[in-house]
């Protein structure tokens, strides 16, 4: 008796994702302090406003339709806001130099104690 596997199809539709802003490429904010969510930023370009400038530094200052990202979220029925579905969410991809930490040797101390002629020869 011959049993078939499916196929999975490339075209098929994969489960949906949470788009949470933790994961947000947009997210303007340290991602590895959940317990500073509530001060995160959304830098999406659809929530910039025009750049101004400082005239007496010359710094750019950014500004933005709407700063924090719970507010953002929380309005589902705004076209001009990310909302609840997350409109405007894109996934976060960690650079790949900071996944792999190459080991290093670590130098063990030597035990000697140094003595004041040991100092006198550096």
């Amino acid at each position: 008796m011959t049993q078939t596997l499916p196929i999975f199809n490339p075209t098929d539709q994969l489960p949906e994702q949470p788009r949470f802003c933790v994961s947000c490429v947009h997210l303007l904010s340290n991602r590895n302090y959940i317990s500073n969510a509530s001060t995160w930023r959304c830098g999406a370009k659809e929530n910039m406003l025009p750049e101004t400038f400082d005239l007496v530094t010359g710094e750019k200052k950014l500004q933005f339709k709407v700063i924090l990202c719970r507010d953002h979220r929380a309005e589902s029925n705004r076209p001009d806001l990310c909302g609840t579905e997350g409109k405007w969410y894109e996934l976060y991809v960690r650079p790949s130099y900071l996944e792999t930490v190459e080991e290093q040797e670590v130098v063990k101390r030597s035990k000697k104690k140094l003595s004041a002629d040991d100092l006198e020869n550096l």
